[in-house]
């Protein structure tokens, strides 16, 4: 959910809030079923903080409030569409194109688009707000804040600010219906247990990092859909950031909704809880397609045989 800081300036930066660059695909990069989306949301993410650092005059991301305590950069939503990410292969050259602006006093949003040759592999929209720590190495006791100084952003007024009403909606709890999926209709299908590492899900800063979220909705993903998920390529996916977790604390993955299209794609709606009081820390939607498989995964069981880590509600 927040970025370590601080970060190097980005190569290639240009002035103020636009940013490009190219990166060379390697393992690094790469997953299964094509780009790592987990490798893809931290490269936009770090995009995203170097643009609003050299939007805010900064020469890296190290944002501070007026009396000089340390401000975290944090991500209250994350919307990925037009996912092709089966489309790419090792040594293409991944192109980045983003613009950063501010959508209110508080929220600064980045839209970043990916191409390979100019065909377009998906498009990244990343909204953020300024917070501090109340309460020294407490994930929990975090207040928002404003970074000092803080000059005007050049607020883009073709930047469309759903994101941030999406994410106000689904914190308030006072949506209505989202990909195809109504809050009225919410149900308590399955719960898969997720014990977060400090070592690989934890960033520099010490927080549950944002990317590790959409780790957490993969990992619940295999244990509830194992017959499928092993070839499902994200094409759309919407992350919903409302809270934090200190290493040590359990999460619970609660499956809420969820549709399959034959064999053609999957789509569904996690809430992620924190055991220690229960707390909804994120909301997760998901659309993954299906690609063709020459032969069946082995070990591969349906949704009644998924192993010891879930429990159905």
């Amino acid at each position: 959910m927040l970025h370590a800081l601080p970060a190097p300036p980005m190569s290639g930066a240009s002035p103020r809030n636009a940013a490009s660059d190219t990166v060379t695909l390697g393992m690094p990069q790469l997953s299964r079923n094509g780009l790592s989306e987990n490798w893809l949301l931290k490269e936009a993410g770090h995009r995203h903080w170097l643009m609003l650092a050299d939007a805010l005059g900064l020469p890296v991301p190290a944002f501070r409030d007026r009396d000089g305590a340390t401000l975290y950069a944090t991500f209250t939503g994350l919307r990925l569409s037009g996912g092709r990410l089966d489309h790419v292969a090792e040594h293409d050259r991944l192109h980045f194109a983003g613009r950063i602006a501010q959508v209110s006093r508080t929220q600064y949003q980045s839209v970043q688009t990916v191409t390979v040759d100019g065909r377009p592999v998906a498009t990244l929209e990343l909204l953020s707000i300024f917070l501090r720590r109340a309460v020294a190495d407490d994930n929990r006791s975090v207040l928002r804040a404003l970074p000092h100084p803080c000059p005007p952003m050049l607020t883009d007024a073709g930047q469309d600010s759903s994101l941030a009403r999406l994410c106000q909606g689904f914190r308030r709890k006072d949506w209505l219906e989202h990909r195809g999926f109504s809050r009225g209709a919410r149900q308590e299908i399955a719960s898969v247990a997720i014990d977060p590492c400090p070592h690989g899900d934890f960033n520099g800063a010490g927080f549950l990092y944002f990317a590790s979220f959409q780790s957490i909705l993969d990992r619940a993903e295999w244990a509830l859909f194992r017959d499928v998920s092993a070839r499902a390529v994200t094409t759309g996916r919407d992350l919903f950031y409302h809270g934090n977790i200190n290493p040590g604390d359990r999460l619970s993955v609660r499956l809420c909704g969820q549709r399959r299209d034959g064999t053609a794609s999957l789509s569904h709606w996690f809430e992620i809880l924190r055991d220690s009081d229960g707390a909804r820390i994120a909301d997760g939607f998901t659309t993954r397609r299906l690609v063709p498989s020459a032969e069946a995964e082995p070990g591969m069981g349906n949704m009644g045989n998924v192993h010891g880590a879930l429990r159905l509600a």
